[in-house]
């Protein structure tokens, strides 16, 4: 049976790829992954945010089935997933880089975590609890308009060390395993800050960068509404400021791309790529200035779609599958691959392998949950290959046809002729879970960890950060 080499990267927009026809972006490491195997255009995150994406990840299970809500509900292995399932059947589950997960403590699945990035203090981002009354995004999102350019960052440099560390295991660790195993490589870019390395700046030095339509916007909705006003990343952006900023990011996707260039050499050093499947994803998008938003928390493609590709034996070359999936069908792909008996209980993820080989099922709907700072209720949004359906908890849900509007720019929710469709999707959504029961638990859990810190005083008092330092 093959084994896996998992490569996940973090905010990464799924457009801003060559294989996806950016007319700019340079990624041929990814291109050519791409070529040689699937692709999944309508892949989703399950939720647009660090913490509660990889701890759906990490269970195979949604936010509401598990109540890792957010970036303080971090995964603590209380939930079993497939890291146990596989390890119990006895393979080798070794994770290199960032989980955002707990502590490095926790039995989270692994055999070993190497240079293991976790949520700050084990708390994590405390003020996005304060979804009542929230505390004031001012100093993250200057720092996030402020820190960009070219140069190095504690973040290109921690992919250095991810980079090196995954190479020397599939050399030296990978030919010693008797069994399939599963590596785990998570990277950290282009996560910001938007700092790219000199090599991949100046790829993009003299590009004219031609920024967002500024006419595209959030449509007047009253969570979206409480989103802007709370994020308020606009005030501190310029046209030119917002150029150099994407200017940076695309560095950075090549230098994501440069490193996963060095891994592959490495696994075929190692003898095994001929035995692998090799997936890359990333854990949500970036809004990267559309719709003058930066970084992600919106149901938009930008922020809740990622790239999704699977390569190797088994796999179908050079094919593109328009089945909707998302990072819970990552853990049913693995336990698929190494021939491991599969997951028991309440999934809903399929097998990549097993979906790419299908003929395209355009109905499949999968689910995104949005339960963090800056939302005033509970979000769950259900895509299929054509449509997306949000449910915003208490307020007026959103319909858009992807097909003929990709940009998300008109609201069907009101016409008469799509009344069965959100029909439905509003059954699937009642099938999957009570949004209102769910909301509620979510608010209440959430009441109960903001008494823990001590109120909103004792979160305001532990001061702010606008990503996770590097800690190791």
């Amino acid at each position: 049976m093959p084994n896996v080499l998992f490569i996940i990267s973090d905010e990464h927009q799924r457009d801003v790829l060559g294989y996806n026809g950016h007319p700019i972006v340079q990624t041929p490491t990814l291109d050519a992954l791409a070529a040689s195997g699937t692709i999944f255009p309508n892949a989703m995150t399950p939720s647009p945010m660090c913490v509660p994406a990889r701890a759906a990840l990490a269970t195979g299970k949604y936010p509401h089935q598990t109540g890792y809500w957010d970036s303080v509900f971090a995964y603590d292995g209380r939930v079993k997933g497939w890291g146990h399932h596989l390890q119990a059947h006895g393979h080798t589950v070794t994770s290199i880089g960032k989980l955002h997960y707990l502590n490095g403590e926790a039995d989270t699945g692994f055999s070993e975590q190497i240079l293991p990035l976790h949520i700050v203090n084990g708390e994590g981002w405390t003020e996005g609890l304060l979804r009542e009354e929230p505390a004031s995004y001012e100093y993250s999102a200057n720092e996030f308009a402020t820190q960009i350019g070219r140069g190095e960052s504690s973040y290109t440099q921690y992919d250095r060390r991810i980079t090196e560390a995954t190479c020397d295991w599939l050399r030296n660790t990978a030919p010693e395993q008797d069994q399939p195993w599963i590596l785990f490589c998570s990277m950290v870019n282009p996560h910001y800050p938007l700092i790219a390395p000199n090599e991949f700046y100046d790829l993009y030095a003299d590009v004219d960068i031609e920024l967002p339509d500024p006419d595209l916007a959030f449509p007047d909705h009253p969570v979206l509404n409480k989103f802007i006003e709370f994020f308020e990343y606009k005030k501190h952006f310029t046209p030119e400021t917002a150029k150099e900023a994407i200017r940076a990011y695309y560095g950075l996707c090549s230098f994501l791309d440069h490193n996963i260039g060095q891994v592959l050499q490495a696994l075929r050093d190692s003898g095994q790529y001929e035995d692998t499947v090799i997936i890359y994803t990333s854990d949500h998008g970036e809004h990267l200035g559309k719709r003058q938003m930066w970084t992600k928390m919106s149901m938009y493609e930008e922020s809740a779609g990622i790239p999704m590709l699977i390569n190797g034996p088994t796999v179908p070359k050079a094919h593109v599958c328009e089945t909707a999936v998302n990072l819970i069908d990552c853990g049913p792909t693995f336990v698929d691959v190494v021939g491991a008996p599969p997951l028991e209980g309440d999934y809903h993820g399929k097998s990549l392998v097993q979906l790419a080989n299908a003929a395209d099922d355009l109905e499949r709907i999968v689910l995104t949950e949005y339960h963090d700072g800056g939302a005033i209720t509970g979000q769950f949004m259900l895509r299929s290959e054509r449509w997306k359906y949000v449910h915003h908890v208490g307020y007026k849900a959103q319909l858009f046809d992807l097909v003929n509007d990709p940009d998300e720019t008109e609201d069907l929710i009101d016409v008469p002729e799509f009344a069965t469709v959100v029909a439905n999707f509003e059954a699937h959504l009642h099938q999957l879970c009570d949004p209102v029961a769910v909301n509620a638990r979510c608010f209440a859990e959430q009441a109960e960890k903001v008494a823990e810190f001590g109120g909103r005083e004792g979160i305001l008092s532990r001061g702010t950060f606008g990503f996770t330092p590097i800690s190791v």
